[in-house]
């Protein structure tokens, strides 16, 4: 525990810094700076409590009608129903507008608990910067501008499913990898499960997780949404459909963008969001082309040699796998005889690479396994996501301050392998979480700041390839705190050494980037822990 806690030393800290200013805010500013009378407590967030309230009753037929205004996916209650029924134990009402009480104490319990589930996210992007090869200090200031923009999301207005299914999201790729694409599938599902933003990024992980495997992956993913979705259908269908499928949004509360003149009109006060976000849905899945053919060009297929495939983080980054239990296992293979090399076990890494790619993805395709991805690969599939999340704010009919949180905090994550590149994006990224909440009249002015911002914000996180060519010009990689023994001791491999100890790497000659510890033959002899030792 010790050891993972230092590991996550940058999420924890933020983590408890955005839990203190949102307990300073809600609780003090909001009285003493803003001369408010009562605590600050989101309505949205009381909305969404109330559902998960009639969910720990048993009223799953209730979700979607009486005052909810629930447009997420059934999960947006689910994750909501610890806290809910804790605060139904002490009897404790609800905040305005679901009750008239003020200052209620189960604010006290809804604060914190949604807090800590949304922080998650924050988690989910330093073990992919890890595993990316970013160093701590580039993993802290993400974590500490992703606080940043998470404040705008949860404290103030009080959307921790957006957070959670974002979080899933993550731990998706992260999966997909490390060469476990069913495991990323039922991660996807499980986030679309909480809010449908999710869907966004479903066709760019469909097509990187291989052609052999795509209608399983989607199969799997589509199973905890259908599930969720179908079960409040069968009890209440009207009020799910009206609510999930035409989403109604309310311009004269909200923000109009220039796409409300091809909105439906659902009553006086309302406008349909489901058809925009239908336009988002489509460039998605005509983004996955490009984006799949990104991430062939950089080796997440395995097309890229081993000696060809470099860290993003730049020269001297350190290269560790965020979780040796999310490797996958390889197959023995022969070593040519001329050499002298004795058949072992491959393991391979995020970094590494089997020498027959097509092969090894076949045999494993049956366990759920596949080829991990190199760094660069990992990133470009991150900043696609980001991308494809960023399409919503394109086109949505009426717009709300935190719905282009997602954009700004996969597109950082994906800037995060460069100071040159994380450094702008950051300052774009708090930026615009600052100016969303700023009120402008008309259509054209707030949103169009919002999508020119976004776009720069996307510009400046594309992954470069200047680094692999730092790397085969003859940069070497060093190792990181972080860095884990792999199964029995065997030490991980980086993308240009193999770790002997710490912070000991030495340069792999050619073949031996297959190897995950120094061969034995002419001159050698192996000792009984599996080394090669001068004879």
């Amino acid at each position: 525990m010790l050891r993972w806690a230092r590991r996550r030393a940058a999420p924890l800290l933020v983590t408890a810094v955005v839990m203190g200013t949102a307990f300073a805010f809600s609780l003090w500013w909001n009285l003493h700076v803003d001369h408010n009378t009562v605590w600050y407590e989101p309505a949205d967030l009381w909305r969404t409590m109330l559902a998960a309230v009639r969910l720990d009753h048993g009223q799953l037929g209730q979700l979607y009608s009486d005052g909810t205004n629930l447009v997420s996916f059934p999960g947006a209650a689910v994750i909501l129903a610890p806290a809910a029924a804790l605060i139904s134990a002490i009897h404790a009402p609800l905040g305005p507008p679901i009750g008239s009480v003020t200052d209620t104490n189960a604010w006290l319990i809804a604060l914190p608990y949604t807090v800590a589930i949304s922080c998650s996210v924050l988690f989910a992007a330093d073990r992919l910067a890890e595993r990316m090869g970013v160093r701590t200090g580039k993993r802290m200031a993400l974590a500490a501008a992703g606080g940043v923009a998470l404040w705008n999301v949860v404290p103030y207005w009080g959307h921790p499913e957006d957070c959670v299914a974002v979080a899933l999201l993550l731990f998706a790729v992260d999966a997909a990898a490390a060469g476990r694409p069913w495991r990323s599938a039922w991660l996807v599902g499980l986030g679309l499960a909480v809010q449908p933003l999710v869907m966004l990024a479903v066709p760019i992980l469909a097509v990187v997780s291989g052609r052999r495997q795509i209608v399983g992956w989607l199969a799997r993913a589509a199973v905890p949404p259908a599930v969720a979705l179908g079960a409040a259908l069968a009890t209440n269908w009207s009020a799910t459909w009206y609510q999930v499928v035409d989403q109604p949004n309310w311009p004269y509360i909200d923000r109009p963008t220039p796409w409300i003149a091809l909105a439906p009109h659902l009553t006086t006060q309302t406008v349909a969001a489901g058809p925009g976000r239908s336009i988002a849905v489509v460039l998605a899945v005509v983004a996955c082309w490009p984006a799949w053919r990104a991430w062939q060009r950089v080796g997440g297929d395995g097309s890229v040699p081993a000696a060809d495939q470099v860290p993003v983080g730049g020269e001297g980054s350190a290269m560790s796998s965020s979780s040796t239990d999310d490797v996958a296992p390889t197959e023995a293979t022969p070593a040519p005889a001329s050499l002298g090399l004795q058949s072992v076990p491959l393991r391979a890494s995020g970094a590494m690479h089997d020498p027959d790619p097509s092969a090894a993805r076949h045999a494993r395709a049956g366990e759920g396994w596949a080829l991990p991805w190199p760094p660069a690969a990992t990133a470009t599939v991150v900043w696609w996501v980001a991308v494809a999340l960023a399409l919503r704010c394109g086109f949505e009919s009426v717009m709300v301050s935190y719905y282009i949180w997602p954009a700004i905090a996969i597109g950082m994550l994906a800037a995060v392998t460069s100071w040159w590149r994380l450094v702008p994006a950051a300052a774009l990224g708090i930026g615009l979480t600052a100016f969303c909440n700023v009120w402008w009249h008309g259509e054209w002015p707030w949103w169009s700041v919002i999508v020119v911002t976004l776009a720069l914000l996307l510009t400046a996180a594309y992954p470069s390839t200047a680094f692999g060519r730092q790397a085969r010009a003859g940069g070497t990689t060093t190792s990181s705190s972080s860095e884990e023994e792999g199964r029995n001791g065997i030490p991980e491999p980086t993308a240009l050494g193999v770790m002997h100890g710490a912070g000991d790497v030495s340069p792999l000659q050619p073949l031996q980037p297959l190897l995950p510890w120094p061969a034995t033959g002419p001159g050698t002899t192996t000792s009984p822990g599996g080394g090669g030792n001068p004879a």
